[in-house]
């Protein structure tokens, strides 16, 4: 079973039509991941931590001027493909754009399946944007622009005499046919190709709600590692970590990546907690211990915490009392004491981080390299040594993702991979990494499949007269197998997590060989068909005798097609 890795495109979505979201994602499916922004400032979140992103644009996004998100986008990005989706008075208006090469493509609205994936891969193959081609005139007829490069290609009469002119016309005469193919086969394939993909759709309708709901995991997963890596702990809302998790659980109960996406919010809460007090800031500290108590109710700090602001605001009121009373103003403690600068803790943040690193102790917990790092980059994000311990970390992370995948340990791997992500590291590494995982996952799927007689499962026609022996259909069970093989499981049910069954009916001849297969029902259709004949071709038999002599023996068989969990 082989399958190719995910190396395609990150498509941000920044659109308010439900409807091209949705046909986007039918259409990329398999090939490139769709992942939809809420806003501007979303998007450009999105772009930043995705990596090889396209950004789908609706021209008709309420409150919002085209011409100057896109602007701002390219002047922000400009390496980011863009694709306009809009109506054809919207492309006149952006013109200008397409002719700087601003936007890549414009996308006419109501869009096709087809051409969504074709501007999408075009991106991919770094094909020229659409500034990079010829021009045409925005609201030309397809007339005036066939007529416009016929105009250039003609050849230049000036000097040309009439006998020469007359072998010209000839020679363009004998193309006239090979024109007419070309035009035909422009015109037919498109069609073709769109009736069967209007043939396909009714199956495609048939995957299970279990695959729908392991792939919103996985992007629910994808983008908090985002939002813990941009440091979105518990705000804004629906856009956190912490929330983010937490749908992952509704989706997944038990999931342990989620399970210690939340623990590393709490334990970074509590961090939190512990620089507050160091600073006096009991307003900061009363924050994070509210915050804390909101994602984990039970967290072991919790009580420690509480009680240690207990104690300093009594301190402080009690040095406030005092200073009322003196004669001579005192400044409470807590206001003389010099505190620590945030650029004075990193160092001591890096410190620890490469302390346990040396240790061991690269995540989990408030004492890991991971969580000094995280603290530090909150506190300077530009800090060179930050960033150096940041490399450092994530290599070794990777590492022990590596080294589990190769072990098979691929809940393990996932988790490293996971923490990795988190951190923000390097993205290209990690999409490698990740397609490496998602391939071994694929190859050591577990896969089960039940053979029934087709007699057994009860959704038999009623049982024809008997006939003679050699042309009533027998049940496979009632036959020696002499070689046997179980049909192999589709690779694209595996990874949409599709099951069903097969009915099939075939002749064993007098040898034992089989021949003249048939489908006589399924389901899903056509999912399991092929897997099932290839494999019947080399199923093999004892002869089924008449009178002691072998007869060719018509045979049914269901077989079911089902993934263990």
């Amino acid at each position: 079973m082989t399958a190719t890795p995910h190396s395609g495109a990150n498509v941000i979505a920044l659109c308010a039509d439900p409807a091209l979201i949705t046909l986007t994602r039918d259409s990329l499916a398999g090939a490139h991941r769709v992942w939809r922004a809420d806003d501007a400032t979303h998007a450009s979140d999105l772009i930043v931590a995705a990596g090889n992103a396209v950004l789908l644009l609706d021209a008709s996004l309420a409150n919002h001027d085209t011409r100057s998100l896109v602007g701002a986008l390219h002047g922000q990005f400009p390496d980011l493909p863009i694709i306009v989706a809009g109506r054809r008075d919207d492309e006149t208006e952006l013109a200008p754009l397409v002719a700087q090469g601003a936007i890549f493509r414009f996308l006419h609205k109501p869009a096709s399946a087809e051409r969504i994936r074709n501007f999408v891969e075009a991106t991919q193959r770094g094909e020229p944007a659409a500034s990079d081609r010829p021009a045409a005139v925005p609201g030309a007829t397809f007339r005036e622009a066939v007529r416009t490069q016929l105009v250039r290609l003609r050849p230049a009469r000036l000097g040309l005499d009439r006998a020469r002119l007359r072998r010209y016309r000839r020679r363009s005469l004998l193309l006239l046919p090979l024109l007419a193919g070309i035009a035909a086969l422009l015109v037919w394939e498109p069609w073709h190709y769109l009736a069967e993909l209007r043939s396909a759709q009714p199956a495609a309708t048939l995957a299970p709600a279990d695959a729908a709901r392991d792939r919103a995991v996985l992007r629910l997963l994808d983008a908090a590692g985002i939002a813990l890596s941009q440091g979105r702990l518990i705000e804004p809302p629906e856009r956190n970590a912490f929330e983010l998790y937490r749908a992952v659980l509704a989706r997944d109960p038990g999931n342990a990546i989620a399970t210690r996406g939340i623990q590393r919010i709490a334990d970074q809460l509590a961090l939190d907690a512990d620089q507050a007090l160091d600073d006096t800031d009991l307003l900061r500290l009363a924050e994070a211990i509210d915050a804390l108590r909101s994602v984990q109710p039970d967290h072991a700090r919790l009580p420690e915490l509480t009680r240690q602001l207990a104690r300093e605001r009594s301190r402080q009121a009690e040095a406030r009392r005092t200073s009322a009373t003196t004669a001579g103003p005192t400044t409470p403690a807590a206001e003389t004491t010099v505190a620590r600068t945030d650029a004075g803790r990193v160092p001591g943040f890096v410190q620890l981080a490469h302390q346990r690193m040396a240790s061991g102790q690269l995540v989990g917990g408030p004492d890991s390299a991971h969580a000094y790092l995280f603290a530090a980059r909150r506190l300077d994000p530009a800090d060179l040594s930050v960033r150096q311990g940041i490399l450092m970390l994530g290599a070794l992370l990777e590492n022990n993702a590596r080294r589990e995948l190769a072990a098979g340990h691929l809940d393990t791997a996932s988790a490293w991979v996971h923490d990795a992500i988190a951190l923000n590291h390097d993205r290209a590494a990690l999409a490698r990494l990740r397609a490496d995982l998602e391939l071994a996952r694929l190859r050591s799927q577990p896969v089960q499949q039940t053979l029934l007689p087709a007699a057994a499962t009860g959704t038999t026609a009623p049982a024809a007269p008997p006939r003679a022996v050699g042309a009533t259909v027998l049940p496979e069970a009632q036959l020696v197998r002499r070689s046997f093989r179980m049909p192999d499981y589709p690779e694209q049910a595996v990874v949409d997590r599709v099951e069903g069954w097969v009915d099939v009916e075939f002749t064993v001849a007098s040898d034992g060989t089989t021949r003249d297969a048939r489908i006589v029902a399924a389901d899903p259709a056509g999912m399991f068909d092929r897997a099932t004949l290839d494999a019947l071709a080399r199923w093999r038999y004892e002869p089924v005798k008449s009178n002691g002599v072998p007869v060719n023996q018509r045979v049914t068989i269901r077989l079911r097609f089902e993934l263990d969990n």
